[in-house]
């Protein structure tokens, strides 16, 4: 019986998560021909932002991250270059990392020089992080770094900013069947690192190239 409600609660929980949209609604219009997103009826409605999955949706591997289901990244932890609040996600405190006993299902911290990789945050606000991804709260924490965008852009501007150097990019390299393209976006001077399908040019990821900051 107590196994039972604890399931139920989980459920819940679960649920209310994915009730909501990965971003608002009304930027629909700004990602529906770019990015690659998942169809309903051969179309992308606003029912494809709530689409958590990360191999099928370029926003919810942005904007969470999350587990791959396939390719040459399954069962890999992917994605979550922006911090995106949510009942999901813990943010960990300097040099520390995620109990496994914890309920979320996202985690992070920024870098500090105690990480092999670290560097101090660099132009606009770009920064490193550690991210701690799961599927669900009983399987095991599966570790990356990610490169993040500034933690004072709304989920618009990073969209924005997106879009604008998708248009100006460059194809730099291929590889395991995606492109990888630069552009540097025009109005906050940001390189941003795109990885798209060949086929269509959609979005599959997109992520700031870490630049050092300019010295005062």
């Amino acid at each position: 019986m107590k196994d039972e409600k604890w399931k139920v609660t989980q459920s819940i929980g679960e649920d209310m998560i994915q009730a909501n949209p990965v971003i608002p609604v009304r930027l629909l219009d700004k990602v529906k021909m770019k990015f690659k997103l998942k169809k309903f009826n051969g179309q992308v409605t606003t029912q494809s932002l709530y689409d958590r999955d990360v191999t099928t949706s370029s926003i919810s591997h942005i904007f969470l991250g999350g587990i791959s289901k396939a390719g040459y990244t399954k069962d890999q932890p992917v994605g979550m270059h922006t911090l995106t609040p949510g009942s999901d996600l813990e943010q960990i405190e300097p040099d520390k990392e995620p109990e496994f006993k914890s309920d979320k299902l996202r985690a992070v911290r920024p870098l500090t020089p105690q990480d092999d990789n670290y560097a101090p945050p660099g132009k606009n606000g770009v920064y490193k992080a550690k991210i701690w991804l799961r599927e669900t709260k009983h399987n095991s924490w599966k570790q990356k770094e990610s490169t993040m965008f500034p933690t004072d852009w709304s989920q618009e501007k990073v969209i924005d900013v997106i879009s604008r150097s998708y248009d100006v990019a460059r194809k730099v390299g291929s590889s395991n069947g995606t492109e990888k393209w630069e552009g540097r976006d025009p109005i906050t001077g940001s390189m941003i690192v795109l990885k798209c399908l060949p086929n269509t040019g959609e979005i599959i990821t997109a992520y700031p190239k870490y630049e050092k900051a300019a010295e005062v």
